[in-house]
């Protein structure tokens, strides 16, 4: 009986032991786990110029805790923010690649202490994108190059190819952001293919382009006016363009004209610089009354092109407007940058003028003269002895085109051949 009793005295004791020992065994777990707070990932990734990303705490840490704050620690050239949320930080890149600290702080949800652990976050680059290009014909002798991001102007090395013939470009302007190009072929593009091939850096990139033959697709009245000669009221005149394809001026010959105001007594081909002049003559007096309309009708007929359009009768054209171009090079057929300089031959340059009619068209010299319009030139030196040498339109001024613009000369003198005396 000692004996038996003795036995379950200790096999009691050890197991009430045992308990207690497995029970402070737990508590002690426990208490280790709620004492570090952890993020679910050792480190934060972020890339300039991509999304915002949340990060999340460990499983074993959202039981116990509530994330309550994230900052940003000192920084190393990266830029990002940090924000908190219930399930862990929400991180967004900035515009700078780099290293930098976050601090997260963890509130225990039962002892309500706080603890703050520090994780490193890395700002990526931006992924670079690929450099891609297409490239377009916009004019017969025009090519548009166009970028997905901007190449270097010094550097970039643009050649266009048709089989094994390589054309020569001209010019070739880039726009202000480098997302482009203007390519202006030294002959007109012809029926075929050409491939466009672009050298930017390590990147050789091509583009294929269809071409047509320059073809007339269309017509297009200068103005909607018919307009009476300055002498004569039964005889008036319209101009016409002749365009292609892609909407510029091209020279064609004269096309087949009828009007209901008249006769057709001359129509003068259109260039790819100058409108050509359709005269109606006689006209019915009965017609010539400002404001009567009627129609005109224009066909190529080599290729069938029409307009068939709606003509006003006006009374005769004078001088409305006059634009001074600035002085131009009768020597290179442009205008000159910037201002001339003594010692300058007086006869390689002029001065170039537009004069528009009262319905916004184009005058010839001959057009101001006929209209006996008061166009005169009142030059006042001052100290240099530059003039001009007619103080009128006298008819014969040689025509220029400017942009697409009928524009003519006005003649200096000096009182030599060149110009000696500096001034305004």
């Amino acid at each position: 009986m000692k004996k038996s009793f003795m036995t379950r005295a200790l096999a009691t004791g050890l197991s009430l032991a045992m308990a207690f020992s497995l029970s402070a065994a737990t508590n002690v777990t426990v208490a280790s786990a709620a004492s570090t707070p952890a993020m679910a990932s050792k480190q934060f990734a972020v890339r300039v110029g991509g999304a915002t990303k949340t990060y999340k705490a460990s499983a074993a840490t959202l039981k116990k805790f509530k994330i309550t704050k994230a900052t940003v620690g000192n920084t190393s050239k990266a830029t990002v923010k940090v924000a908190s949320s219930k399930k862990g930080i929400k991180v967004t890149p900035g515009t700078v690649a780099g290293s930098t600290v976050v601090k997260v702080t963890f509130k225990n949800s039962k002892t309500k202490k706080t603890t703050t652990k520090k994780y490193r976050c890395v700002v990526k680059a931006k992924k670079e994108d690929k450099l891609t290009m297409t490239a377009e014909a916009k004019g017969v002798k025009k090519i548009a190059v166009t970028f997905n991001k901007a190449v270097d102007p010094a550097t970039a090395k643009i050649v266009v190819k048709k089989g094994a013939a390589t054309p020569t470009i001209a010019t070739t302007t880039y726009a202000a952001d480098a997302k482009s190009a203007e390519l202006i072929m030294g002959t007109k593009l012809t029926e075929g293919t050409y491939t466009v091939e672009v050298t930017s850096g390590t990147d050789v990139l091509t583009a294929d382009i269809t071409v047509q033959d320059e073809k007339l697709t269309s017509f297009e009245l200068v103005s909607a006016n018919l307009v009476a000669s300055a002498k004569v009221s039964t005889r008036a005149t319209v101009s016409y363009k002749a365009l292609n394809q892609y909407g510029e001026m091209m020279a064609v010959n004269e096309p087949q004209v009828t009007c209901t105001f008249g006769t057709t007594e001359s129509v003068t081909s259109a260039g790819v610089d100058k409108s050509g002049r359709i005269t109606i003559a006689p006209i019915n007096t009965m017609l010539t009354i400002p404001g009567t309309t009627g129609t005109i009708v224009l066909v190529d007929t080599s290729t069938g092109v029409n307009l068939n359009t709606t003509i006003t009768y006006q009374p005769k054209a004078v001088a409305a407007e006059a634009t001074v171009y600035g002085i131009y090079s009768t020597k290179t057929s442009k205008l000159v940058e910037g201002n001339l300089t003594t010692g300058a031959k007086v006869s390689d340059y002029a001065i170039l003028m537009g004069i528009k009619d009262q319905y916004g068209s184009d005058m010839t010299p001959k057009d101001v003269k006929d209209s006996e319009a008061e166009v005169t030139f009142n030059a006042a030196p001052v100290l240099t002895d530059l003039n001009v040498q007619n103080t009128s339109v006298t008819g014969d001024e040689t025509e220029v085109n400017h942009e697409g613009a009928s524009a003519f000369l006005i003649p200096l003198k000096a009182t030599g051949n060149k110009i000696e005396k500096a001034g305004t």
